[in-house]
């Protein structure tokens, strides 16, 4: 099994300390997901292996590809080591895995994050830009506006009930409108 402090030492031999820039955007849920679940996902057996490999095509590889297209872009437009969570794919992971790696990996390497349009309808996203400003690291949009946290808890806010309204028939999204707009997850009470 790979560990996590070992991914973070080959990291931290690559930047030598806190000055990457790192790439948040949707991987699993996101705007993609729920308009994939609500035309298509929620008529597939949620553990069925056609939702699974129905979900990787429609969400995740594009999604990924999304973060991994904005990472060539920012790595154009600044100087220093940009790192998007969309390339590792670690089999034995889970979804608590990975929030655990990639908020270690911004305590330790990351000067600047940018999120991706949509990040505010990904819990993982949330996450992260609830780390980062823990952490006093900078967040802003693509197009390089700053996010401050007022700004953020709006939008957040905004995604939630945009998704409660569009899948309020659905138990699943409206479960996870419910984890955006949780309080403990806005103020960082959220562990995974």
């Amino acid at each position: 099994m790979i560990e996590q402090k070992h991914l973070l030492q080959a990291i931290k031999c690559a930047t030598g300390g806190k000055v990457a820039t790192y790439v948040s955007g949707p991987i699993t849920t996101g705007p993609r997901f729920f308009e994939w679940y609500i035309s298509t996902g929620h008529l597939l057996e949620h553990n069925d292996i056609a939702y699974q490999q129905n979900k990787q095509i429609s969400v995740l590889a594009q999604n990924e590809s999304d973060i991994i297209e904005a990472a060539k872009t920012i790595r154009c437009k600044f100087n220093g080591s940009v790192i998007e969570p969309a390339s590792l794919h670690i089999p034995s992971w889970n979804q608590q895995d990975y929030y655990e790696f990639w908020t270690k990996l911004m305590k330790l390497f990351v000067s600047r994050v940018i999120t991706l349009d949509g990040w505010q309808y990904s819990i993982g996203c949330v996450i992260e830009f609830y780390h980062a400003i823990q952490y006093g690291i900078q967040v802003e949009s693509f197009d390089g506006k700053i996010i401050t946290e007022i700004y953020a808890r709006k939008l957040i806010h905004d995604a939630a009930n945009d998704i409660e309204l569009r899948g309020a028939s659905f138990e699943l999204i409206r479960q996870m409108a419910q984890r955006l707009r949780a309080k403990d997850l806005l103020n960082g009470e959220f562990s995974g």
